[in-house]
């Protein structure tokens, strides 16, 4: 392996992408591509950028320019990406990196051309199989923790119970044409019905908000929105303080064990009974999350990531 090779980047947009593109700046030499941020988004991450030569998609004519002059080592494309761009001629390992397939698996194999890749890197275990015809290796790569941002912080308590998420208010026509808002909207009024009866916090914070948040919370609660392993299992376990989570498959359980790690709900009524008992037993629920902070720590984070990556494409 080289000791700081060329990544070419191509992405949109995701909370996710951020993450390891900081950990991919540390490790190699990255030039991306990408659609234009919302300014809140870039705004909230713009730290991570400092390194990166970047290039918007009005001016991909320079990022072709700039892969003629240097041959990457690594090409690697994350979520799909609606571009007219032959990887074939280049001839160095080519990367898919499938994020939302609970949410976005018809858009994934509409408009991706997975004969072009030869590594397929998917976020959602449950969902290898839909990428395994392609001729392509598929491995899982679930998300994991920046212990820079995510780790807790020693504050004294205020809320019992904390949700951070986006909450968004109703829309006829986002219900109807927008599947990830839907099952946002479903899912709010599921967290809404288990955190009301408590001294709570409920809505969005970024980066360091979050993490002052969540060390502030006896308990953080998660909602997946399709029982989908996301960021939020990862973010709240580095703070140290109990995970109380949906019960999910897609490799929850190979990465973390119940009662050891975290706690899981099957139900509204579930979860409430969970969270009145964990405040009652504060030792049992510090026990809880400080391994399942120091599980996280350990085998999740975005560093760790970049390693599986490296080794398995050999970069």
């Amino acid at each position: 392996m080289k000791d700081f090779p060329w990544i070419f980047i191509i992405e949109v947009p995701e909370t996710a992408f951020f993450y390891k593109l900081a950990f991919l700046r540390n490790k190699c030499n990255v030039v991306s591509a990408r659609y234009p941020y919302h300014p809140l988004i870039f705004n909230k991450f713009k730290q991570y950028f400092s390194k990166i030569k970047p290039f918007k998609l009005e001016d991909f004519k320079e990022f072709k320019n700039l892969l003629t002059k240097v041959e990457p080592d690594l090409i690697f494309v994350f979520d799909y990406v609606r571009l007219n761009f032959n990887f074939s001629k280049y001839s160095c390992p080519k990367i898919y990196y499938a994020m939302d397939s609970h949410t976005s698996l018809d858009k994934h194999l509409k408009f991706v051309n997975f004969n072009e890749f030869d590594y397929i890197f998917v976020a959602q275990k449950d969902y290898l199989n839909y990428y395994k015809d392609f001729g392509a290796k598929v491995f899982w790569l679930p998300y994991a923790c920046d212990p820079l941002l995510h780790k807790g912080f020693n504050l004294p308590y205020k809320y019992d119970v904390c949700f951070i998420g986006s909450l968004p208010t109703y829309s006829l026509k986002q219900k109807l044409f927008d599947r990830a808002f839907y099952l946002k909207l479903k899912r709010g009024k599921i967290v809404k019905e288990i955190i009301n009866p408590f001294n709570a916090f409920i809505g969005n914070a970024w980066q360091f908000d979050m993490t002052r948040i969540y060390s502030q919370s006896r308990i953080i609660l998660n909602k997946s929105l399709k029982g989908d392993l996301n960021m939020r299992v990862f973010e709240a376990l580095a703070s140290g303080n109990l995970l109380l989570t949906d019960k999910i498959k897609n490799g929850l359980f190979d990465l973390f064990k119940e009662k050891i790690h975290l706690v899981t709900y099957r139900s509204v009524k579930e979860a409430k009974e969970k969270i009145n008992y964990y405040l009652e037993h504060e030792e049992e629920r510090r026990k809880i999350g400080t391994k399942g902070k120091s599980e996280v720590l350990k085998r999740h984070t975005y560093d760790e990531r970049v390693k599986q990556i490296r080794k398995i494409v050999g970069v």
